[in-house]
This record gives structure tokens, sequence and C-alpha cells, in this order.
């Protein structure tokens, strides 16, 4: 009976400390923020310039970074010429 009961113990304390160790992961969420305008510009990615869009005025556009577990806010600002294009 009491191997029953330090088991059932040990079970216990193990699924309180496993709720702990969650709930500060949870805490420590990090988050990233990104600031994109895209718009219109001359480009010349083979040597003839030509209209081009992109993000941040760069063909590609900046490399965003995260980590899994992240939360990622990203802010887009739009400063296309025209509505006929869309991002995607």
């Amino acid at each position: 009976m009491r191997s029953w009961l330090r088991v059932c113990l040990l079970g216990l304390v193990c699924a309180a400390l496993s709720a702990a160790s969650l709930k500060q992961q949870q805490q420590r969420v990090n988050t990233v923020y990104y600031n994109l305008e895209v718009s219109n510009f001359i480009a010349a990615p083979d040597g003839v310039p030509r209209d081009s869009s992109g993000f941040n005025g760069s063909i590609p556009g900046p490399l965003l970074t995260v980590t899994e577990g992240d939360s990622v806010e990203i802010q887009v600002t739009n400063f296309l010429w025209t509505e006929a294009l869309s991002v995607r």
C-alpha cells in the first residue's frame, strides 16, 4: 500500500513541476516586430533599369528571422503607385 501511495505522490509532484515549467515557458514568449514598406522603385537586378516593386526598397525584401514559439507582429505600409498590384 505504501509503494502505491509513493507512486501517486511522485506522479502528482511530477505533474505540478511540468505545469510550472510550461507556465514559465509561456511567459517567456518573445515578440518580434517588423515594419515593412511595399513600394515601387527603379531597380536593375539584371543590369537593365526598370520599374519594380519590393519591400523596404530592395529586391529581394528583407530577411525576417524568428524562432519557433515567437510571436510576430508585422506592420505593412502600402506605398504602391497603383491598386492593380497585391501582396500575398
